[in-house]
């Protein structure tokens, strides 16, 4: 019975945030019913992976600068989010974080890091 009453909080919590983290969920709930619902959550499409323990309602990969804060996006994806580039690009991360630099896939879509 009190599985459904946090299930319900943290799927509240992630309609109102663009990014959310595993360990805000865990606060929320108890760490082996946030692994299954995020779990479960991913395999119904509700929920999308951008980064490792950061998961987004929007299948979207510019979210992913949330999680290599502080981070930035390249010049073209700045400009495609004023609609002042029309074309449609990779997302571009800086970043000054440690981090594995590269071609990742996000949410369907190349980014770079």
């Amino acid at each position: 019975m009190g599985k459904i009453k946090y299930r319900q909080a943290v799927l509240e919590f992630i309609a109102k945030t663009p990014v959310v983290t595993l360990a805000s969920l865990k606060k929320m709930a108890g760490e082996r019913y946030v692994h299954l619902l995020v779990h479960t959550l991913i395999k119904k499409r509700e929920l999308y992976r951008l980064a490792r323990g950061c998961y987004s309602r929007r299948e979207d990969p510019t979210l992913t600068v949330f999680c290599f804060q502080p981070a930035y996006l390249g010049l073209q994806n700045a400009l495609s989010i004023h609609n002042l580039w029309e074309q449609e690009t990779n997302a571009i991360i800086l970043t000054t974080k440690t981090v594995r630099e590269g071609r990742r896939t996000v949410c369907g879509n190349d980014a770079l890091l």
